[in-house]
């Protein structure tokens, strides 16, 4: 103490993963825009048995352990998200709350998993999409008849859904050609793309186009 090394671990002795889930759930998670998805996820470490040890006492052979019982249960993504929740609870608790932990999740491997898609539609594909999207042709198994050209403007444009809903006429240009995608309003008001930019523009090809005149 005298020489000023002393580290107080008094807090994260006493401080159990349970209670620091629900102070990260109140003052972190609910600000967040994925917090409806990520409620349930602290849900679930809550009625996990580590909930009731102390921040300090857990370990990365702990949760490596948890993580070897959990692959046999749900795929990597699913994982990788759920451990994400304690990884960024103990770098908040350090961070922000001042309690000396150190991150256990640092000490693990976490998985990871090849997300590139390269996936086209096939030959004979888009015919039998566009004939069951199409209520006269006996297959159909929609009735909106927004749905074609919406699958048409999204094959064309790589575009997500949300993005595709949240088009304006004014975001169509059939001057230069090209969309602004300004993606799904998130809880503050603003938009947000796949790529987590603001706007982005996208060109249109003549069957997006073609397709765009249809929702007039």
């Amino acid at each position: 103490m005298d020489r000023g090394v002393f580290i107080d671990r008094t807090e994260a002795e006493t401080t159990s993963l349970a209670k620091a889930l629900e102070r990260y759930e109140t003052e972190v998670s609910s600000k967040k825009d994925g917090y409806e998805q990520e409620k349930y996820r602290i849900k679930a470490w809550l009625a996990n048995p580590l909930a009731l040890r102390s921040l300090a006492s857990l370990r990365g052979a702990d949760f490596a352990k948890w993580r070897d019982a959990r692959l046999k249960e749900v795929a990597v993504s699913t994982l990788q998200k759920d451990i994400a929740v304690i990884s960024h609870l103990f770098t908040i608790a350090r961070t922000d709350w001042g309690m000396a932990v150190q991150n256990p999740i640092a000490d693990i491997t976490i998985p990871t998993e090849d997300n590139s898609r390269d996936r086209r539609l096939e030959d004979g594909e888009y015919k039998a999409l566009i004939e069951a999207l199409t209520p006269s042709s006996g297959r159909g198994q929609h009735r909106s008849k927004w749905m074609i050209p919406l699958v048409k403007l999204a094959i064309e444009t790589g575009a997500r859904q949300s993005e595709l809903l949240a088009l304006t006429w004014g975001d169509v240009d059939t001057d230069t050609l090209s969309i602004t995608v300004r993606g799904k309003k998130r809880s503050d008001g603003k938009s947000r793309t796949k790529n987590k930019t603001k706007l982005r523009e996208v060109p249109m090809s003549p069957i997006a186009l073609k397709a765009t005149k249809l929702f007039r």
